[in-house]
């Protein structure tokens, strides 16, 4: 392992992690894979730990959990940066001890601290790099490329809201207790995903009911991942692996409205319904490197149904840390 120590580097890094992540992360460990080489910098996959897991007994297991994930990417560097209100202490030596013993990369680029308005830098052995002002984070090349834009103010904004007193008879009574129309409900998605999700107690019906379907399901499934290629008469007639055909990485903008529109239709679901549009969208949010995302919504399925087969695939993946198919070849 060699030691390579940039601020430049360092910062771009930093600042990427919250496009990464789609919220500040806050008591937290990420370590960022990267391959540098003159002139040019790639940021690839990042892995988040809780702090408390870090610093505290069992960390040896817990880091080198993480790092056996990231190190299935083809990157050969990595950086380590703590979010926290700690001042820096004896405890980032233990951290970067712990990090050094298991750290899978050729390089080593140090760990970071980011503390209130400074970011304080530690090479691989612990040794100051110095402090910088957080400042410098909004003029990097990663913050001032992207759009302004809002982050989550914390990975629980990712749950769905649930409305269920009072809206059980009204869902009922409008749809729940009919089979499937596929076709009808077909239809009737692809244009509430272009509208943000059904307004209307006798649509949601007719979706959630339709989300029940195993077949359609993973219809929809296989059509977001797919980028929506086209428009489809009926989801439980679709050839989900000839959709899916080649693993890349999907479009976070499409999977952004299907977030929106699965949370609509589970809103209202009448208890231990919702479990189908969670599940999906704890897959799409698994499937997209989401980790965080699809752990709150399986989270959530698992409260509505512990028993559906979809919820349980997502929690085993998350569980025994299953990167996505793309995730070897497309982790920039």
């Amino acid at each position: 392992m060699e030691n390579f120590e940039s601020w430049t580097v360092a910062n771009e890094v930093i600042a990427s992690i919250p496009f990464t992540f789609g919220y500040c992360p806050r008591e937290s460990l990420v370590v960022t894979c990267c391959s540098v080489e003159p002139g040019v910098l790639r940021i690839g996959a990042s892995a988040r730990l809780d702090l408390g897991a870090a610093v505290g007994p069992g960390a040896a297991d817990s880091l080198a959990q993480v790092l056996a994930v990231l190190a299935r990417t083809n990157d050969d560097a990595a950086i380590a940066t703590v979010f926290t209100d700690r001042e820096p202490g004896r405890w980032v030596r233990n951290v970067l001890e712990v990090l050094s013993e298991h750290w899978p990369f050729t390089f080593h680029g140090g760990c970071y601290v980011v503390s209130g308005e400074w970011i304080h830098g530690f090479s691989a052995d612990g040794v100051s790099l110095g402090v910088e002002d957080a400042l410098e984070l909004a003029t990097t090349t990663i913050a001032m490329s992207h759009p302004a834009c809002e982050f989550v103010q914390s990975p629980e904004d990712y749950r769905f809201r649930r409305t269920v007193e009072g809206t059980t008879t009204a869902m009922i009574a409008a749809d729940l207790g009919t089979p499937a129309d596929t076709v009808r409900a077909s239809a009737l998605f692809q244009t509430e995903l272009r509208r943000g999700g059904p307004t209307t107690t006798a649509d949601t019906a007719i979706l959630l009911r339709a989300l029940e379907d195993v077949a359609f399901r993973d219809g929809v499934l296989a059509w977001l991942l797919a980028g929506q290629p086209a428009d489809v008469e009926d989801f439980s007639a679709v050839d989900v692996e000839a959709a899916l055909g080649t693993s890349s990485r999907p479009d976070s903008q499409l999977l952004e409205r299907a977030y929106g529109a699965l949370s609509r239709i589970a809103r209202f679901a009448p208890t231990g319904r919702a479990a189908a549009p969670l599940a999906l969208a704890a897959y799409l949010a698994w499937y997209a490197g989401d980790g965080t995302r699809a752990r709150i919504l399986s989270e959530q399925a698992i409260g509505e149904d512990p028993d559906y087969a979809l919820t349980r695939l997502v929690a085993r993946a998350l569980a025994h840390a299953c990167p996505p198919p793309w995730f070897g070849t497309d982790a920039a």
